[in-house]
C-alpha cells in the first residue's frame, strides 16, 4: 500500500471518528436540553405554586410570630432558588 493510500485511509477513518464524536454530542445535546426542559417546567410549576398557594397562605398566618413566617418563607424560596440554580449548572455543563 503506497503512502498515499495510507494517508487517505487514516484521514477516511479520522473523518468517520469525528462524524461519530458530533453524533454522540448532538444526541447528548438533544437529552441536556429536553432534560433542563423539564427541569424547568417543574421548578415553574413550584414557583407559581409558592406565588398562588405558599405566599398567601402564609401573608394571613397573622397569628403566627414573624420569626415562624419568616423561616418558611426563606425555606420555600431557598427550595426554589436551588432548583433553578441546579438547572443554570445543568445548562453550564
Amino acid at each position: 500500500m503506497s503512502f498515499e493510500d495510507k494517508f487517505s485511509e487514516q484521514m477516511e477513518k479520522a473523518g468517520q471518528e469525528l462524524a461519530q464524536l458530533r453524533d454522540e454530542l448532538r444526541l447528548k445535546v438533544h437529552l441536556l436540553k429536553m432534560e433542563s426542559k423539564e427541569e424547568w417546567e417543574s421548578m415553574e410549576k413550584k414557583y407559581q405554586h409558592f406565588l398562588d398557594n405558599q405566599l398567601p397562605d402564609l401573608k394571613e398566618q397573622g397569628r403566627e410570630t414573624s420569626n415562624e413566617i419568616k423561616e418558611k418563607m426563606e425555606s420555600l424560596s431557598e427550595e426554589i432558588k436551588k432548583g433553578y440554580k441546579k438547572l443554570i449548572d445543568s445548562i453550564k455543563h
